[in-house]
């Protein structure tokens, strides 16, 4: 994959779907509420409300971006460290950290129906996260449903629908790297006037 990785551990899924729900519909704390609350599982997402809240965290860690960490980036091995870049390490590994969760919600299941069901149901959340103009997430879900322990799942892609493939399709074409990254590029210049999260591979490439 293309930009800089940063390797963690995969997220747990409770600890995930409960940082999707933060500011959704659950109630206030009590013993009810939180009794139906650890009764939800990832699939009972809506997958508009799990890439808003994606969208909503991306957004506010790269808002956190300076200038200045995008210099250390590109100057700081050639003229020494420019106060460091750990905004930009942390926006890099909250991305890595939705590649690897992706994977393992993933391939941690043994029956092929639900692991298709998973995988339209990220391809959903992907396609939202584009049409929010959150390419950071979409590239990390599209990076985790192209890699190989996902590709390789020869028993679950044919139970994936037709219009779910014909998204991915879309996505990963869009994020390849051929040529520069001409087509994410284009579409890039193509928005005005909108908020927008990008792909910071992209960017890292450019700097260095």
């Amino acid at each position: 994959d293309p930009g800089e990785q940063v390797r963690s551990s995969p997220v747990s899924e409770t600890s995930s779907v409960r940082s999707a729900l933060l500011s959704s519909s659950v109630a206030g704390p009590t013993s009810h509420s939180l009794h139906n609350f650890r009764k939800i599982k990832l699939l009972d997402i809506d997958p508009r409300t799990y890439a808003s809240q994606l969208t909503i965290m991306e957004h506010n860690n790269y808002l956190c971006i300076s200038i200045f960490e995008c210099l250390d980036r590109a100057w700081g091995s050639k003229y020494g460290e420019l106060g460091g870049s750990p905004n930009i390490t942390k926006f890099i590994a909250s991305a890595n950290n939705l590649t690897n969760y992706v994977s393992y919600t993933i391939v941690k299941q043994y029956d092929a129906k639900i692991r298709a069901r998973l995988i339209m149901y990220f391809i959903t959340v992907a396609q939202y996260c584009r049409e929010l103009h959150n390419f950071s997430s979409m590239t990390a879900i599209v990076s985790a449903l192209c890699s190989s322990p996902i590709f390789r799942l020869k028993k679950t892609w044919p139970l994936v629908s037709k219009e779910c493939n014909v998204f991915l399709n879309e996505m990963n074409t869009l994020m390849d790297s051929t040529k520069n990254f001409i087509n994410y590029r284009e579409l890039l210049r193509s928005l005005r006037d909108v908020a927008c999260v990008p792909f910071f591979g992209v960017f890292l490439s450019d700097l260095t």
